[in-house]
């Protein structure tokens, strides 16, 4: 019993815990609110999120500031935070995950490139259907949240991917031209 018991409340705290995500992914996306759209730098919220992983992980960054979008912020911040996920996963400690954040023809792009295991051609077209996922945990229901939330903040995405190379999600959304003292 004395050997069993802790690495047993460990496999069952880690259930709970796995329980507690999948039902709070499954919240997320069954219930996409109106955007509540704000102007804000953009910059700001993607150094945020991945400051919480530089101790773990190598970036490159190549983040321009005083980029403005009209976005709904929480739904940003799900949006990086999600395909950022996905390149953790995929990546090792050794291979930086590159990061850049630009402005070009009135769209604001956020870039997140990963040197993973890439996504099958057959597989890219499924990637944003919920529950398709090739992972071994998770829902399947990460990109496509990802989707839904841009969808719903009039923005879009775009994947490029090769097997064994890894891949990069572009994120375009509209730069505003409107001051943040609104």
């Amino acid at each position: 019993f004395a050997a069993i018991f802790p690495e047993s409340i460990h496999i069952i705290n880690q259930e709970i815990e796995n329980l507690r995500q999948l039902s709070q992914e499954f919240s997320h996306f069954a219930k996409i609110n109106q955007p509540q759209l704000e102007i804000f730098d953009p910059a700001e919220v993607v150094r945020e999120i991945i400051g919480s992983y530089r101790s773990e992980y190598q970036f490159i960054t190549d983040i321009k500031d005083d980029l403005k979008i009209n976005f709904d912020k929480m739904h940003f911040y799900q949006i990086v935070t999600n395909i950022l996920q996905n390149a953790l996963d995929v990546s090792t400690k050794d291979t930086p995950i590159e990061i850049s954040l630009t402005q070009n023809h009135g769209f604001v792009i956020l870039t997140i490139k990963d040197h993973g295991t890439g996504i099958e051609p057959d597989d890219l077209h499924r990637i944003f259907e919920p529950y398709f996922s090739k992972k071994s945990r998770g829902t399947g229901l990460g990109l496509a949240l990802v989707k839904r939330l841009l969808d719903a903040n009039h923005g879009f995405v775009r994947v490029k991917s090769k097997v064994g190379d890894g891949s990069q999600f572009e994120i375009l959304m509209e730069a505003s031209n409107e001051d943040t003292d609104h």
